[in-house]
């Protein structure tokens, strides 16, 4: 990607089938496509890791992984040097391993996959890339989940924070901020739009050992998330960034139809944007422009991805106050996406002003101009 600054310049954004990441002149797509199920009448298919270049929207290499056809593979993660991706595998609680710098890429060497002891649905790269946080996903009435985090040089786990009160609550959404900080975002009940949300941030030492921070945001004060960011300017020196970057914003699960931003410490709400749809997927930011875009769907209920409408729309944010401004690009989609709990479909390179779409049951990825839509 080209930089019109002489700081280096990084753009990750994490999704379900869709991770972009891009430094200097560099730049890389990661695309998990989740292969067929063995009932598909076309045979069934193993999940496959698709590297593709965002400038020429080419695929340049897959990885196919060796595990059962249509596997629970949700999240990526791509490292701030694209040497590696992290794959969330949360049907059997691992982590896969992919080496970006083969050519084509391949699975990398040494331990692969990462196991843990929690689910990996929704994962999260701490801002110096040493840790990993891994969220255990939805697992209510059934004991309750928690999170993993793994060391990257080592590709251990050093921590596990469970959530266990009542029936099980669980880490569905988290976050990385770039002060070190990790929001998470805690379902207490299996309503699905409600005032079920607890919201938590944690600090994870030098050895990847989280403590929470402070008291958590209790339910009620915002309705149940179902995908969380930290909208931030990662072009700017880290303890800048960290100061500028302040806010959080969370978008409601089905039926809540509000996104809402919140002070990252301590946390609390302050400002709401009404959406047009009532149910919130996932969220992502351009800090060249300060906008922040949310997608919904028409559903008031949670499901898979496929036939159904769903809406991109684009929204001015000052991450230093935490308000949204106006509204300033809306995007119709005629598919919806899966209700993947904190697994963003999105990811932005603002510096080609485009927008890439995923999880939209089509085997494909949209590509669109996120000024003008």
């Amino acid at each position: 990607m080209s930089a019109s600054t002489s700081n280096r310049l990084r753009l990750v954004v994490t999704t379900t089938i869709l991770a972009l990441g891009a430094q200097a002149q560099d730049a890389i797509g990661v695309v998990v496509d989740r292969g067929r199920p063995a009932s598909s009448p076309l045979g069934g298919r193993a999940p496959y890791v698709h590297v593709f270049d965002p400038d020429a929207m080419q695929i340049t290499g897959s990885v196919m992984l060796p595990i059962p056809p249509f596997a629970n593979v949700f999240d990526v993660e791509i490292t701030r040097d694209l040497t590696t991706a992290y794959v969330a595998d949360n049907g059997v609680d691992q982590v896969w391993v992919i080496d970006l710098t083969t050519s084509p890429p391949t699975l990398s060497a040494g331990i692969n996959p990462i196991q843990t002891q929690i689910g990996t649905l929704d994962l999260s790269l701490s801002p110096n890339g040493r840790f990993l946080a891994c969220g255990g996903g939805e697992n209510v009435g059934f004991g309750g989940t928690g999170i993993t985090i793994l060391a990257t040089a080592t590709r251990t786990e050093t921590d596990i924070i469970v959530f266990r009160t009542g029936t099980g609550t669980c880490p569905v959404a988290i976050e990385s901020a770039p002060d070190g900080t990790l929001i998470v975002n805690e379902q207490t009940l299996t309503a699905p739009s409600q005032h079920e949300a607890r919201l938590w941030r944690y600090r994870i030492d030098e050895n990847g050992r989280a403590t929470a921070i402070g008291d958590p945001l209790e339910p009620g004060n915002i309705p149940g998330s179902q995908n969380l960011i930290v909208p931030d300017y990662p072009f700017l020196p880290p303890l800048l960034n960290a100061l500028l970057s302040r806010h959080v914003v969370a978008v409601a699960r089905p039926a809540g139809g509000t996104m809402t931003s919140l002070r990252k410490g301590p946390l609390a709400p302050v400002d709401a944007e009404a959406l047009d749809f009532p149910s919130g997927i996932d969220l992502a930011y351009d800090f060249y422009r300060s906008i922040v875009y949310v997608r919904t769907i028409e559903s008031p209920v949670s499901g898979p991805a496929g036939v159904g409408n769903s809406q991109i729309d684009g929204y001015f944010f000052s991450p230093l106050i935490g308000r949204f401004g106006p509204r300033v690009v809306s995007i119709a989609v005629d598919r919806r996406p899966g209700t993947a709990y904190g697994v963003e479909q999105m990811a932005i390179d603002p510096a080609r002003r485009r927008l890439f779409v995923s999880g939209l049951a089509g085997g494909e990825v949209r590509v669109y101009d996120s000024w003008t839509g």
